[in-house]
């Protein structure tokens, strides 16, 4: 929001684009996959919710923070979280179609990780002192196999990640906003440039003048 200079990003903004267009990072996606992912989530939750009194599904964050002269929100949705022996557990879930014997919090999919890694800096932020560990959870959709990755909290990346991003975003519209304006300078300077106008072409020149200042067609 421009003249409130309020900036609103969810999670998967800071990640950025590759490998977040869904859980089984296929593209195109097929209607059938996109369903198989998501019974692949409800039935991991509907398990989760079941054995964890504590366990809650989609449960949404939101934390604000200042960044120069703008008001900045961070938004998200984890996919579950509870309470363990003291510790609050955050989990992303991520359907795949195929899942490496060998897998580890090293080599699955950064994004994927990393995701879960603000996750846990939002938690923290909102939840100072709290003790708080990830779970990312891998699902084999068919033949089911399901391995869950610890992920520990990093908030030096993290933070790290969130000032670049922001500064890349202020940067942009702050350089696009000093473009508009050098561009309306000029715009007003136009001088005509020959000494007498033609008949009838002082109108013209009213008629696009009013077009541009009310950005419409003429």
């Amino acid at each position: 929001d421009e003249a409130r200079q309020t900036i609103s990003l969810s999670v998967r903004d800071l990640c950025g684009a590759e490998a977040m267009g869904g859980s089984l990072n296929l593209s195109p996606l097929s209607a059938a996959r996109n369903e198989m992912g998501r019974e692949v989530h409800i039935a991991y939750q509907t398990t989760q919710s079941s054995q964890h009194e504590s366990y809650l599904k989609e449960h949404s964050l939101r934390h604000s923070l200042q960044f120069r002269n703008y008001s900045v929100v961070i938004h998200g949705r984890i996919d579950g979280v509870y309470e363990a022996d003291g510790t609050t557990v955050i989990e992303e879930v991520k359907s795949v179609l195929r899942l490496a014997e060998d897998v580890n919090s090293q080599s699955a999919p950064l994004t994927y990780v990393l995701q879960l890694k603000i996750y846990l800096y939002l938690w923290g932020q909102l939840h100072p002192g709290a003790r708080v560990v990830g779970r990312l959870v891998l699902i084999r959709y068919e033949p089911e196999q399901i391995r869950p990755l610890e992920i520990l909290p990093d908030t030096e990346a993290v933070e790290q990640l969130i000032g670049e991003r922001l500064k890349q975003i202020v940067d942009e519209h702050e350089q696009a906003c000093r473009r508009r304006a050098l561009k309306q300078i000029r715009a007003d300077s136009i001088v005509f440039p020959f000494p007498q106008m033609r008949k009838h072409q002082d109108r013209m020149i009213e008629a696009v003048s009013s077009a541009l200042e009310q950005q419409s067609n003429l």
